[in-house]
């Protein structure tokens, strides 16, 4: 349930990973689409990519990423240096915070009705309600659309109310 960076020193060659997030291309085996890898259509946005990766690592195949490739987009971006764990203040505008929504709500869903990880999903909902705290940092206004957002993102990931909801 927990992102690790591999270190700068560190990326080199092919560094197996267990999903690639959003934003990133993959190449991908045809093979692996072929064993009904693809997620789940009810995740749209936020985690599908989880959902496959977790899908062809579970087909037998690896997922791996480049690790030069990946030090050049740091050094491009200046994130070379960075050792970091994420934090629980939100960074995100209030205007994307629809992004947080379906990445909760479908973290738990996947959790609880897909692979049955009950006690990994109250963890993910204690990090999220430490979310909604932490999110009044950022004023009122922020505070109480995040609060807004997390709380139903909850419910519904609980409850199994997928597709689009914002």
């Amino acid at each position: 349930g927990l992102r690790e960076r591999y270190r700068d020193r560190d990326l080199k060659g092919l560094l197996p990973v267990d999903s690639i997030g959003g934003g990133y291309c993959m190449i991908v085996n045809s093979l692996a689409v072929r064993e009904d890898t693809l997620p789940d259509e009810k995740l749209f946005f936020g985690l599908e990519e989880f959902d496959f990766c977790h899908r062809v690592k579970q087909s037998g195949y690896r997922v791996c990423v480049s690790g030069e490739l990946m030090y050049r987009y740091r050094k491009l971006n200046n994130k070379l240096g960075i050792e970091k764990r994420p934090s629980l203040v939100p960074r995100r505008n209030v205007h994307q915070l629809h992004r947080e929504y379906y990445s909760y709500r479908n973290g738990i869903y996947l959790m609880l009705h897909k692979y049955d990880k009950r006690r990994l999903a109250v963890k993910y909902s204690i990090r999220a309600l430490g979310k909604m705290a932490f999110g009044f940092l950022k004023g009122p206004v922020y505070g109480a659309k995040n609060a807004d957002f997390l709380s139903r993102a909850l419910v519904h990931g609980w409850l199994g109310k997928m597709g689009k909801r914002l």
